[in-house]
């Protein structure tokens, strides 16, 4: 048990050394996400600071009430400086720089008047120095002149009859929604659900995916690092079975995954929030993670420990193919190569999976991605999701199996080969002396 140990302390300790794997998935990812999520807010925030703030040209062509009107209008808003031009013959000698420059034609006042719909022109300032503050700057001004628009209708109605109330007939009915779940209807906007759940949606999958991948390219080159630097030789010397070495590399690999994945995860689901909080609004106010729990749309505890059980059993098969792919590389970027045999089986069936409904593929697609053990990773992802603990249960079974197999074969090919690898270095021995 203490050579167990021992080789586990030496596999975490050689792996951290490498840079690839310290400072490229663990630093890197502690600092650069947030440094990046900083500075993304800040651009957006400012963006959107920018936006508050309006310098209107405003040219008049018609000169007629209703569009000293909307003139009046804009003047009288908070934040919006309002400069005149004649004509737009004007607009190509400006000495001061505009947000946007509105033209109301001639004919505005006619064609209201007479039943016919009219016109404004809006052209907003682009520079591509500002792409980020162009779509704050665009919304901000069409609700002004949409504001504007519904102030003059309420106007006409009331002239036309004014004992009648305008704003039922601009809208004579409201519109609440809601969602239907489980036989329930519950006065929660659909949009505003979606919104709050993206983050166990999208961050949980794509962090078991990551957490796969990192785990192979670890674990390949832990074995192939061992024979480029001629210490697998010393290893096989020691009183140490060959499958006391292949446990202290599985083991180290799978908490050297962990640790940088979840590093990886971390920064990365810190910038996404980060981002979402900055350009949403809070839609979700009001909605908590119990009443998410109570509606059903999260994972339960029992969930989450059948999944961790997948989990499990996908690390420990990917780790062990890995090592035994890793184990016929003589270099560190060989077995960096020959790794990426696995990666068409875990990505293809994982987005397969994950963005596209199994049953509506056809049966002979649909048998050989269930064949493949690491599509049932992404299903009980999804099915954790849903709580649907037969699907979870299936997968966990199916990979326990799948795992059970492909350890006994692994450890049977690294007893076979410390066979090989000691007549090799018997023969070498006696070449020398």
């Amino acid at each position: 048990m203490s050579a167990l140990r021992n080789l586990v302390s030496k596999e975490i300790k050689e792996l951290f050394r490498d840079p690839k794997i310290l400072i490229g998935m663990i630093l890197v990812s502690i600092i650069i996400f947030p440094l990046l999520s900083k500075l993304v807010t800040y651009s957006v925030k400012s963006s959107t600071s920018l936006g508050r703030h309006f310098t209107i040209g405003l040219v008049d062509e018609d000169q007629t009430p209703l569009s000293r009107s909307l003139r009046e209008y804009l003047t009288a808003i908070k934040n919006v400086d309002v400069i005149m031009y004649a004509s737009t013959s004007q607009i190509g000698n400006l000495t001061q720089e505009v947000t946007a420059i509105i033209i109301i034609p001639k004919g505005f006042q006619a064609n209201i008047t007479s039943g016919l719909r009219a016109h404004i022109k809006v052209y907003t300032t682009f520079k591509p120095s500002s792409i980020f503050s162009q779509g704050s700057k665009g919304t901000f001004l069409t609700s002004l002149l949409k504001a504007y628009e519904r102030y003059l209708s309420v106007l006409l109605l009331h002239n036309v009859a004014p004992n009648v109330n305008p704003s039922t007939i601009l809208e004579p009915f409201n519109i609440k929604e809601g969602i239907f779940i489980k036989g329930k209807l519950i006065d929660i906007h659909p949009y505003a659900i979606s919104q709050l759940l993206i983050n166990y949606y999208f961050i949980l999958p794509y962090s078991l995916l990551l957490l796969l991948l990192v785990s192979i390219s670890i674990s390949a080159t832990a074995m192939a690092y061992e024979k480029e630097r001629k210490t697998l030789e010393t290893l096989l010397t020691l009183p140490i079975s060959r499958v006391t070495i292949f446990l202290g590399k599985l083991i180290g690999s799978i908490i050297v995954a962990l640790i940088s994945s979840g590093a990886y995860v971390l920064g990365f689901t810190y910038y996404i929030r980060s981002i979402m909080n900055a350009v949403q609004a809070p839609i979700s106010a009001g909605i908590s993670r119990e009443l998410l729990l109570k509606l059903g749309l999260l994972p339960t505890k029992l969930s989450y420990v059948l999944l961790s059980i997948v989990i499990l059993m996908a690390l420990i098969s990917a780790i062990s193919l890995a090592l035994s792919l890793g184990a016929f590389a003589e270099s560190v970027q060989s077995a960096q190569s020959i790794s990426g045999i696995l990666l068409p089986f875990i990505m293809i069936p994982w987005f397969l999976a994950t963005f596209v409904d199994p049953s509506s593929l056809s049966l002979p697609v649909r048998l050989l991605l269930y064949a493949i053990p690491f599509t049932h990773v992404a299903i009980a992802t999804r099915a954790a999701m849903e709580n649907n603990y037969l699907a979870l249960s299936i997968a966990a079974l199916y990979l326990a199996i799948f795992t059970a197999i492909i350890l006994y074969l692994t450890a049977r090919f690294f007893s076979i080969e410390e066979k090989v690898l000691s007549s090799q270095l018997f023969k070498r021995w006696r070449r020398k002396s």
